[in-house]
């Protein structure tokens, strides 16, 4: 719009709005609140269309994937485990694995936010773009590795799942391994805390 024209949100309550209603008096926030924009409270995608609440829903409308024109590319998910392939076309601009739920998909998923690796997969043809993919770094990326909860496509795409602990050990077991040996370092610190309820499972 013109410069200095403000936009006008699509979100139902300001900040300070939202914050007097959900942040509690110790200053943190129920992660399964139900809230059109918390991806965490599993509300997003996990019902029948006309009842999902997403920020899919609320940036196109509540359009569903046949009520959207232009640009369409072939998805071909091929499950690492079983072998079963999955097939569907995407509109260029929605995440992929929203789509696949909207045609009767199941696929992994946790966070639904680009933040774990549960939904990750290896592209062996095609571009997807993940700009929101922060539980993947670039190296992983440039590599093929996608986030299908976060993916859109550029072209056909085929890929194929991967398996959650072993992406996310190559992302942070080496990581970890290195502030968990260095004996100089301060980035462990022992929870007593912690240990004590983990006894208490023994």
């Amino acid at each position: 719009g013109a410069q200095g024209e403000q936009r006008k949100s699509i979100a139902a309550l300001t900040t300070e709005e939202w914050k007097k209603k959900n942040v509690k008096s110790d200053g943190t926030v129920d992660l399964f609140l139900k809230d059109d924009f918390n991806a965490a409270s599993r509300m997003a995608g996990a019902a029948e269309f006309g009842s999902m609440t997403n920020i899919e829903n609320i940036a196109w409308s509540g359009l569903p994937s046949d009520g959207i024109s232009g640009v369409r590319h072939k998805i071909k998910v091929t499950d690492h485990v079983s072998g079963e392939i999955l097939e569907l076309e995407v509109p260029e601009d929605r995440y992929v694995l929203f789509e696949a739920e909207q045609a009767g998909w199941e696929l992994p998923n946790a966070c639904r936010m680009g933040c774990c690796t549960k939904c990750a997969v290896k592209v062996t043809k095609g571009q997807l773009s993940q700009p929101e993919a922060l539980g993947l770094s670039k190296k992983y990326r440039d590599e093929g590795y996608a986030l299908l909860c976060v993916s859109t496509a550029l072209s056909d795409v085929e890929c194929i799942t991967q398996d959650e602990e072993e992406v996310y050990q190559m992302q942070f077991g080496e990581l970890f391994q290195q502030l968990a040996t260095d004996k100089s370092g301060k980035a462990i610190v022992r929870d007593d805390f912690a240990l004590e309820v983990a006894n208490m499972d023994e």
